[in-house]
C-alpha cells in the first residue's frame, strides 16, 4: 500500500513536470506576440513634394532651391536628420511668416537665409557632423562666398516685412466698400487672420533687426486685431462690418510702416 502511495506520487510529480515546458513556452510566445507601437513623423514638405498638384510643383523647385542652399554643408534636404529638418521648416518660417512651403517661390538669398537660421555656419556644422568627423580636413574650409550673416538674414527679413505690410495695404483696401471683388467671408476671415500674423512678426522682428517702426507698428498689429474680432463676429461679410475710418486707418498705418522698413533697409 506504502508502494502504491509512492508511486502513485511519482507519476503525478511527472504529469506535474511534463506540463510545465509547455506552459512556459505558451507564456513566452504570448509576450511575443505582444503589440508594438511604432511612431514614424510625417515631413509635410516631403509629402506636398510627392502630390500631383500645382502646389507639388512649387514644392520641388522650393526644394531643389534648398538643396542648392545645402551644398555649402555638403547636403541635401532629403539626407537630414529628421531633427535638423524640423530646424529648417522653422527658419522657413520665420524668414517667410504667413507663407506656405507649397505656394511660396523660394528665391536663392531665401533659401541661403533659412539655412544659415536653422544650421549655423556651414564650417562649424561640417565640424560637427559624423560623417566629416571621421575625415577631418587638414586646414578649416574658408567660409563660402554668398553664405549669408546675420546682416544678410535682417536685410532678407527687413525686405520681407515690407512686403507683408504693402500687402495688408492693399488687402485691407480690397474689404472697404468701394473696393470692387467682394469675397466670401471665410476668404477674408483668412486674410485678416494673416494681417494679424504679419502685423505681430513686424512688431517682433523689427526691433531685433535695429529697425524702429515708431508706435505705427504696434498701432496696425492692434488695428489688425480688433478688425479681425469685429468680422468674426459679425454673421456678414467685412465691406459691410468694417467702417471705412477703420479700413482707412489700417491702410495708412500699413503703408507707413512699410516706408520705415524700406528706410532701414536702405540705410543698412
Amino acid at each position: 500500500m506504502i508502494r502504491l502511495c509512492k508511486t502513485s506520487a511519482i507519476f503525478a510529480a511527472v504529469l506535474v513536470m511534463s506540463a510545465l515546458p509547455d506552459t512556459v513556452s505558451g507564456q513566452s510566445a504570448s509576450a511575443t506576440r505582444a503589440p508594438t507601437t511604432v511612431t514614424i513623423e510625417i515631413d509635410p514638405w516631403m509629402v506636398a513634394w510627392k502630390r500631383e498638384t500645382s502646389q507639388s510643383r512649387v514644392a520641388r523647385q522650393n526644394l531643389a532651391t534648398l538643396d542648392n542652399a545645402l551644398e555649402t554643408y555638403r547636403l541635401s534636404y532629403r539626407n537630414l536628420s529628421d531633427g535638423e529638418r524640423v530646424e529648417v521648416r522653422n527658419a522657413f518660417g520665420n524668414v517667410l511668416p504667413g507663407q506656405r512651403f507649397a505656394t511660396y517661390r523660394l528665391n536663392e538669398p531665401q533659401a541661403r537665409a533659412i539655412a544659415f537660421l536653422a544650421l549655423g555656419p556651414a564650417r562649424d556644422r561640417r565640424e560637427h557632423r559624423c560623417d566629416y568627423g571621421r575625415r577631418p580636413e587638414p586646414e578649416p574650409a574658408p567660409i563660402q562666398s554668398g553664405e549669408p550673416t546675420r546682416a544678410t538674414v535682417c536685410e532678407l527679413a527687413i525686405d520681407t516685412l515690407s512686403r507683408d505690410a504693402a500687402w495688408i495695404h492693399s488687402t485691407i483696401l480690397s474689404m472697404s466698400r468701394s473696393g470692387g471683388g467682394h469675397r466670401q467671408r471665410s476668404a477674408e476671415l483668412d486674410d485678416l487672420r494673416s494681417m494679424a500674423d504679419r502685423a505681430r512678426q513686424i512688431v517682433v522682428t523689427t526691433p531685433r533687426c535695429g529697425c524702429r517702426t515708431g508706435d505705427d507698428a504696434d498701432a496696425l498689429l492692434a488695428s489688425t486685431r480688433e478688425a479681425l474680432d469685429l468680422v468674426a463676429a459679425s454673421s456678414v461679410p467685412a465691406w459691410m462690418t468694417l467702417r471705412s475710418e477703420h479700413v482707412q486707418r489700417i491702410s495708412k498705418l500699413s503703408d507707413e510702416v512699410e516706408r520705415s522698413l524700406l528706410r532701414c533697409l536702405s540705410s543698412r
